[in-house]
């Protein structure tokens, strides 16, 4: 039995969104177009690949949001192995657990 099929269940979906969500997010990155500073040529840019625009910044929110379990993850296994590190995640563990 492998080391990952033996892990609870919530540990194989950290894992797995520690790997998703960092690779969708790349792959919006890739496909997001050009950016200016100028005001009128960005209009221009967003009006002229609205489509792809749009969706570079759905796999960039989808793949913050896949995330979000392995942050959990992580902070879960600063708690175990360093304590007193891990207060810092916990006021964002609570929250979200709540």
């Amino acid at each position: 039995m492998s080391v990952v099929a033996s892990a609870p269940q919530h540990q194989r979906i950290g894992v797995a969104s520690l790997i998703v969500g960092p690779a969708l997010m790349s792959i919006g990155d890739l496909l997001h177009p050009a950016e200016t500073w100028d005001g009128p040529a960005q209009v221009a840019i967003i009006a002229e690949t609205a489509s792809r625009w749009f969706t570079a910044h759905l796999l960039l929110l989808i793949g913050l949001l896949l995330f979000v379990p392995g942050i959990l993850l992580l902070t879960d296994l600063v708690e175990r192995r360093w304590p007193s590190s891990a207060y810092v995640g916990f006021p964002v563990k609570d929250t979200v657990e709540s």
